[in-house]
C-alpha cells in the first residue's frame, strides 16, 4: 500500500457526521462521500499569473 492510499484520522463535528450520514448510502464510507462532494464541488475561479494584477 502506498503512502497515498494509506488512512488517516481528521476531526469533524459530530453535526457534521451527521450531515455526512444523511449525503451517502448503504455500504458507503466517509472517504467516498468526501471523494464524491470534492469530484462535484462548483468549480472555484482561480486568478492566472497575468490577472493576478487586477485582483490587487
Amino acid at each position: 500500500m502506498s503512502n497515498e492510499d494509506k488512512y488517516t484520522s481528521i476531526r469533524v463535528k459530530r453535526s457534521t457526521v451527521e450531515e455526512l450520514k444523511s449525503i451517502g448510502r448503504k455500504g458507503e464510507t466517509y472517504n467516498d462521500i468526501i471523494r464524491w462532494l470534492l469530484t462535484h464541488r462548483p468549480k472555484r475561479r482561480v486568478a492566472k499569473k497575468d490577472e493576478k494584477k487586477l485582483w490587487k
